[in-house]
């Protein structure tokens, strides 16, 4: 009987026990991801061109749609950076797509608390019907803007997405 649930346990699909961090988000608060990487940090990293990754997720209570706000500062010359944003709808599934073709990315909760952010290339400028030199793609180069490792921030740092995310 034991060697029967043990075996069942093992064939039951890990995503059945995933908990999708949305189960935590209400239409009030939003909860929020993000990391802020530094100059060795980057250093030792090339191919990474992302120095700061704020993900915001919401409730859009109206539409019952979950959405993630993402914030993205890239690295740029001595003292110069250039700050991004990008609205993401998410399934059940924690994966999330930009409107228009705009590319995806996926999310998922890490037994330590820590979130995995999974890059597979999504607009965070330009898109639906903009000129396409405005446009600029996130793309998931290995080793440098694929996968990110997030910490949970305090709620007092996390606002709703501001209103002109939506239609």
């Amino acid at each position: 009987m034991e060697k029967t649930l043990i075996g069942f346990l093992l064939l039951v699909s890990p995503s059945v026990f995933a908990v999708s961090v949305f189960d935590k988000v209400t239409p009030e608060q939003p909860i929020c991801y993000g990391r802020e990487y530094s100059a060795e940090y980057l250093k030792s990293r090339p191919k990474q061109t992302v120095q700061k990754i704020l993900a915001k997720f919401s409730k859009d209570a109206e539409y019952n749609q979950n959405l993630m706000t993402v914030e993205i500062t890239l690295k740029g010359k001595k003292h110069f950076y250039k700050n991004y944003r990008s609205l993401l709808f998410c399934d059940k599934n924690d994966d999330c797509y930009v409107e228009c073709d705009g590319g995806s990315a996926s999310v998922s909760l890490q037994q330590d608390g820590r979130m995995h952010f999974k890059n597979n290339g999504f607009a965070i400028q330009g898109g639906c019907g903009s000129e396409e030199e405005d446009g600029f793609l996130l793309k998931p180069t290995v080793g440098g803007d694929d996968r990110f490792r997030l910490i949970k921030i305090p709620s007092g740092f996390c606002q709703k997405a501001p209103d002109y995310l939506r239609e």
